[in-house]
C-alpha cells in the first residue's frame, strides 16, 4: 500500500514501512521509525508478514495493522481483529469499529467505544444511541482497564478500584502510547484522520551518527541532506532537498555521483549497499548505523 497520502506534511525526518506480501529485510525494518502491517480481509497475512512483524516486536518498533477489503472480502472487521491476535501473536487494543451502511457495501463511518461515540465523515462526533453503547459495553471497559494500567502515575489506576469518575481527557492522552497496537478499518476512507494523528504522533527512534572530521553528532541535529544504506539499492534519507545533488561514499571509499534526490525519505540504486553514506557532492560527511 502507499504511505505517500498520509506522509504529506511530516518531515522527512521519519520512515515507515509498510508489511504486505512481500519479503522485507531485516535490516530495512530495524531502520524504521514505524511500522504498518497491512491486513487484506481476502488475502490473509502471508508468512514474510508474520517473520517481519515478529522482529518489529522483539525491537519495540511502533507498530498499526491496516485492515483492507473487510467490507465484502472473505475476512469481515472483527475477523481481521481475531487474526491478527491469532497470527501475529499480538495484544490488540481496540477503540473504532467501523459503521456499515445498510446494504453492507460499504463503511459510512466509526463508533468510538471509549468516548462512546460516533464519527461520521464530514459531520460533528455525536453520542452513540444506547443500543450501540449496551453493545459494545464490555470493549469499553477492557478499553479502560487497559488504559489505566498505563498511567504511569498509577492515578487513574487508584480511582479506577475506588470507583472513581475516570478523567477522559487522560484516557485520550494514553492511548497515543505506542505500547498499544490497534487495528485501523482503511477502506473508504474513514480512518485517513486516525491515520495522520497516529504518524504525526511517530518519533524518531533510529539515528545513525554523522562524523565530519572530529566532530560527531547525531544524523536529526544536522540541516545537510545525509543519507545511509538500509539494504541493497535502497538509502533512508534526511533533510531531503531537491536542490541538492548528491554522491554515495562506499565501504571501498569509492565516491559515486547519484545526481538529485526525487523522493523525500528515500534514494533507491542498485549501487547502493547496507552502510554506504549519501552526502552532497564534495562533502566529507560519513553516516554510521547506530551502535544500538
Amino acid at each position: 500500500m502507499d504511505l505517500q497520502p498520509w506522509l504529506e506534511g511530516l518531515g522527512s525526518h521519519l520512515s515507515f514501512l509498510v508489511i504486505d506480501h512481500d519479503l522485507v529485510e531485516s535490516a530495512a525494518l530495524l531502520s524504521c521509525d514505524a511500522v504498518v502491517g497491512v491486513l487484506d480481509g481476502d488475502l490473509g497475512i502471508g508468512a514474510e508478514q508474520i517473520l517481519a512483524w515478529s522482529l518489529a516486536a522483539d525491537n519495540n518498533i511502533p507498530r498499526i495493522i491496516w485492515a483492507v477489503n473487510t467490507v465484502s472480502g472473505r475476512a469481515d472487521f472483527d475477523e481481521a481483529i481475531a487474526l491478527s491476535e491469532l497470527v501475529l501473536n499480538e495484544d490488540i487494543a481496540m477503540r473504532y469499529y467501523p459503521i456499515v451502511e445498510e446494504d453492507e457495501k460499504k463503511y459510512i463511518g466509526l463508533l468510538d467505544v471509549l468516548t462512546n461515540e460516533i464519527l461520521l465523515k464530514g459531520k460533528s462526533a455525536q453520542p452513540a444511541d444506547p443500543e450501540h453503547i449496551s453493545l459494545t459495553l464490555d470493549d469499553h471497559e477492557e478499553l479502560v482497564e487497559l488504559l489505566v494500567h498505563l498511567d504511569p502515575s498509577d492515578e487513574l489506576l487508584l480511582s479506577h478500584t475506588q470507583g472513581s469518575p475516570i478523567s477522559l481527557p487522560r484516557l485520550k492522552a494514553l492511548w497515543q502510547s505506542h505500547e498499544l497496537v490497534t487495528v485501523l478499518p482503511m477502506d473508504d476512507g474513514i480512518c485517513d484522520g486516525l491515520v495522520r494523528a497516529w504518524l504525526n504522533n511517530i518519533q524518531p527512534r533510529w539515528a545513525p551518527a554523522v562524523t565530519s572530521g572530529e566532530t560527531t553528532s547525531d544524523v536529526n541535529d544536522c540541516v545537510e541532506l545525509l543519507g545511509i544504506g538500509i539494504t541493497q539499492g535502497v538509502a533512508r534519507i534526511w533533510n531531503h532537498s531537491s536542490e541538492v545533488e548528491v554522491e554515495l561514499h562506499t565501504s571501498e571509499k569509492e565516491r559515486i555521483f547519484l545526481g538529485f534526490v526525487s523522493t523525500p525519505n528515500l534514494i533507491m540504486d542498485g549501487r547502493i549497499r547496507i552502510g554506504d553514506t549519501v552526502r552532497p557532492i564534495n562533502t566529507r560527511f560519513l553516516v554510521s548505523a547506530p551502535s544500538s
